[in-house]
């Protein structure tokens, strides 16, 4: 799990100069890509779906595990699924809410859920990189 997990705007995805302020960032301080989560609403990343996906691609390239939050919001969340580099789905709080009472919300959630853990993870850190993560014996 990412040490810090930052939500990008719908503007933010647009810029085409963020992947690489991000990785700039990242080497300055010294931070592996695994330590920064980076999450997107559904809604900024339909709406700019072709900006949304290489934004991913390239910060999950750096190693940043790529959160798509409010999931199920958006009416077309399922055929979008397979384009975009995801590790993540965060399930709209509508459908958690009445999780225990509604069969028509537990059998959505159960559907993401289950479509979530097809989703291709990110490859597991080296031994080098837990070791910039956590430190030297294991500690921060």
């Amino acid at each position: 799990m990412p040490t810090c997990t930052v939500n990008l705007s719908g503007t933010s995805v647009c810029d085409p100069h963020l992947a690489d302020y991000i990785a700039e960032c990242l080497a300055v301080n010294n931070l592996s890509g695994a330590q920064l989560g980076i999450e997107l609403t559904e809604t900024a990343a339909v709406a700019n779906l072709a900006q949304a996906s290489q934004l991913m691609t390239r910060l999950r390239a750096m190693g940043c595990p790529i959160a798509l939050d409010d999931f199920g919001s958006g009416m077309s969340s399922f055929s979008y699924l397979r384009n975009l580099p995801l590790d993540f789905l965060k399930i709209d709080g509508a459908f958690i809410r009445n999780i225990s009472t509604d069969p028509i919300d537990f059998a959505m959630v159960a559907t993401i859920h289950r479509i979530g853990g097809l989703l291709t993870p990110l490859p597991a850190p080296t031994a080098q990189a837990r070791k910039a993560v956590v430190g030297p014996g294991g500690t921060r």
